[in-house]
């Protein structure tokens, strides 16, 4: 498996709506019960970070594009593999 992080930025001043937002979340609790992450917000500022392995650079588009969060164009992400240099 190979590591990821995909980076979630905010696209423009509209705001997601709740119903938006819940539907990312039940996104992503459900794929943390079928794979490894780690994942949250930014503090202070809108935009997240997801911490992820997948089989190789498709798959991980193809898992990323499924969130919800981006069907509004109100955030869009960025993909990168990643490799763990230290870990405590």
């Amino acid at each position: 498996m190979i590591r990821f992080v995909r980076m979630d930025q905010k696209v423009g001043l509209e705001k997601l709506t709740e119903v938006e937002f819940q539907a990312h979340l039940r996104f992503m609790e459900q794929s943390a019960e079928a794979m490894s992450m780690m994942a949250g917000g930014f503090v202070g500022e809108p935009g997240g970070m997801v911490v992820f392995e997948a089989q190789s650079l498709k798959r991980a588009e193809e898992w990323a594009r499924q969130d919800p969060l981006f069907e509004s164009g109100k955030y869009e992400f960025q993909l990168f593999e990643w490799s763990l240099v230290f870990n405590t």
